[in-house]
């Protein structure tokens, strides 16, 4: 099952996560893919820079098509739109 998967919609997938080290300051990174219905689904990145007191920084985008395997998500389907 790939992530695009329509069994996916409802839920928050992560594609990839990482933390490292740069300077002895810990840096987190989250690729999430989320599809809120049939309709609707989003790739979104959120990093943090620091410890427990980081800000979090994060970026949304509105996908039609998956990442992973290419495969068209029903966003565009006759009559629906984006």
């Amino acid at each position: 099952m790939c992530f695009c998967d329509d069994r996916q919609v409802g839920n928050a997938v992560i594609m990839k996560s990482t933390e490292r080290q740069y300077g002895g300051i810990p840096i987190f990174l989250d690729l999430v893919i989320t599809r809120q219905d049939r309709w609707k689904a989003r790739i979104e990145a959120w990093t943090a820079i620091g410890g427990t007191d980081a800000q979090c920084l994060a970026a949304s985008v509105q996908i039609n098509y998956c990442p992973i395997c290419g495969r068209r998500l029903s966003l565009a389907d006759a009559g629906k739109g984006d």
